[in-house]
C-alpha cells in the first residue's frame, strides 16, 4: 500500500508546472520549435510545438493569433502544442502570433511575428513604417492594409511598426490605437494615416513612397459637433463658455474672447462650428456655474499673429489702467495697458517666459506667464499656387495649444519655439481631412506640405 501511495505522489509532482527555484527570472518569450502541416482539400491543419508550456489564458484570436488574409480558423492549446484548423484556404497566406500568447511560468509575451506561411519569396516583403508621433508602447496599435478589398493586419510592438509577407501591389492603409482592445477602430481612437497609397514591390525597401520623410501622421477623426460646456457666470444674463477645442461663433448674441472661449447671452440662439466644420445650433440656457471662479485669462492665437504686442483677453473686465511691467533677468521695463476685458503688453527684450502680475479690484492678483518677445516671420510662399493657407501648430500658451491659420507669404509675429506649418489645399476656417468610408478612415484632403520653423530662443 505504501509503495502505491509513493508512486501516486511522484506522478502528481511530475504533473505540476511551476517556475524553477532560484536563479534569475525568466524574461525570454516562448519560441516556436516545430511545425507539422497537413492539408485536405481546402482545409489546412497546423500543429505547432513550442519550447515551453503556454499559458492557458493565452488569446487564441485577436492579439494572440490571426491570419493574413483573414481566413476562418479554429485553434486549440494543450501544453506545449497548439493545433490550428483553417478552412476555405486558397493561395498565399500567413499565420501570425502576437503578445496575446504568453508562457506559463512568467507570462512573457510573444513578439508579433509570422508563425507559418506558404507565400513564395516574391510575396514576403518586409517594410518598416514610420508612425509619427510614435505610439505609446503600452497601448496595442493595429495596422491594416487593404488591396482589392482584401485586408492584411499587423500589430506594432514596443512603438515599432512593420508590415511583411505581402503580395506586391498598391495598398490603402491606416493604423490605430486599440484602446478598448476590441480589434476594431472607433471614432474616439487616434489613427495614423499615410498621405498616399503604398506601392509595394520586391524593392519596396528603396521605394520613394516609403522614404523617411513620408511618415504616417497621427489624427483624431472629428465628426462630432462641439459640446456646450458649463458656463461661468460673468454678469446678469451673460456667461463665458470655455471649450475643449477651437470654435467659431457664426451667429448669435455674443462674441469671441479667444479661440477656445466665447461670451454668450443666456437665452440667445447660437450657431457654432469647430475647425473641422462640424456645426451646432443651440440655445444657451444652461444654468451657470455658481461656484466661486477667479478671473480667467486667454491668449488668442489668431489675434497675436498680427502685432508684436502680447494680447490677452479676460473672462471678467478690469478697470482701464496704464502701468508698467518688468522681467527678473533684465532691467528693462515695458508698458502694459488694460482696456476692460483686453490686456496689451509691450514686449520685453527677452526670449524667456516672464511672469506678469496685476492687482484686481477684488484684492486678488492676476498671474500670467507671458511668452518671450515675438519674432517677425514671413511665411513661405507656394509658387505652385496649390497651398491656400498654412495651419500653424506651436508651443502651448496659458495651457492651450497654439493653432492658427495664415496665408502663404503673410507677415506674422510668433513667440519663441518650434512650429509645424501644414499646407492646406482649401480656403476658409474649416478643414476636415478625414473621410470615413465603410467604417474605415481615409485622408480626403491631405496636407500638401509640412515644414518646421524654429523661432530664435536667443538674441
Amino acid at each position: 500500500m505504501r509503495a502505491k501511495l509513493t508512486a501516486f505522489l511522484v506522478l502528481v509532482g511530475c504533473a505540476s508546472i511551476k517556475a524553477p527555484d532560484g536563479g534569475p527570472p525568466d524574461t525570454r518569450p516562448p519560441a516556436l520549435r516545430h511545425i507539422r502541416v497537413r492539408q485536405r482539400g481546402a482545409t489546412l491543419y497546423l500543429r505547432l510545438r513550442w519550447d515551453e508550456f503556454l499559458s492557458p489564458a493565452s488569446e487564441l484570436s485577436g492579439r494572440g493569433l490571426w491570419v493574413n488574409p483573414p481566413y476562418p480558423f479554429r485553434a486549440r492549446l494543450q501544453g506545449k502544442t497548439m493545433r490550428l484548423r483553417l478552412d476555405s484556404v486558397a493561395g498565399c497566406l500567413s499565420v501570425w502570433g502576437g503578445p496575446g500568447l504568453k508562457d506559463f511560468t512568467e507570462g512573457n509575451p510573444f513578439s508579433p511575428a509570422p508563425l507559418w506561411t506558404n507565400c513564395p519569396p516574391a510575396e514576403t516583403l518586409r517594410v518598416p513604417l514610420q508612425l509619427k508621433p510614435p505610439p505609446d508602447e503600452r497601448t496595442p496599435v493595429w495596422i491594416e492594409l487593404e488591396r482589392d478589398s482584401t485586408p492584411y493586419r499587423f500589430l506594432a510592438w514596443k512603438g515599432a511598426a512593420e508590415v511583411s509577407f505581402l503580395p506586391p501591389g498598391s495598398y490603402a492603409g491606416y493604423a490605430w490605437e486599440d484602446k478598448d482592445n476590441d480589434g476594431r477602430w472607433s471614432l474616439t481612437e487616434p489613427v495614423w494615416l499615410p498621405e498616399r497609397r503604398l506601392d509595394l514591390s520586391p524593392k519596396a525597401g528603396q521605394d520613394s513612397s516609403l522614404a523617411p520623410g513620408q511618415a504616417w501622421s497621427r489624427w483624431l477623426a472629428d465628426t462630432f459637433a462641439p459640446t456646450l460646456p458649463r458656463p461661468v457666470l460673468r454678469e446678469a444674463g451673460w456667461g463665458v463658455l470655455i471649450f475643449r477645442e477651437p470654435v467659431t461663433l457664426l451667429a448669435g448674441q455674443g462674441r469671441q474672447l479667444a479661440d477656445h472661449a466665447l461670451l454668450l447671452a443666456i437665452g440667445s440662439p447660437v450657431l457654432l462650428a469647430d475647425s473641422a466644420g462640424n456645426f451646432r445650433q443651440d440655445t444657451f440656457q444652461t444654468t451657470p456655474d455658481t461656484q466661486q471662479t477667479g478671473r480667467l485669462a486667454f491668449w488668442p492665437a489668431a489675434a497675436n499673429l498680427r502685432f508684436a504686442q502680447h494680447y490677452f483677453t479676460l473672462s471678467h473686465p478690469l478697470p482701464d489702467q496704464d502701468t508698467f511691467w518688468a522681467a527678473t533677468d533684465t532691467a528693462a521695463i515695458a508698458s502694459a495697458f488694460v482696456r476692460g476685458e483686453e490686456v496689451y503688453l509691450d514686449p520685453l527684450p527677452t526670449w524667456r517666459p516672464t511672469p506678469f502680475h496685476l492687482l484686481t479690484p477684488e484684492g486678488d492678483t492676476l498671474r500670467l506667464t507671458v511668452p518671450g518677445q515675438k519674432a517677425r516671420v514671413i511665411l513661405p510662399l507656394d509658387t505652385s499656387g496649390h497651398i491656400q493657407r498654412w495651419r500653424l501648430y506651436g508651443p502651448a500658451v496659458l495651457g492651450r495649444p497654439f493653432v492658427a491659420d495664415a496665408a502663404p507669404g503673410e507677415l506674422v509675429w510668433l513667440p519663441p519655439g518650434l512650429y509645424e506649418l501644414v499646407g492646406l489645399p482649401v480656403k476658409g476656417p474649416f478643414w476636415q481631412p478625414i473621410q470615413i468610408q465603410q467604417d474605415k478612415p481615409h485622408l480626403q484632403a491631405p496636407p500638401l506640405q509640412r515644414r518646421f520653423l524654429t523661432v530664435p530662443t536667443s538674441p
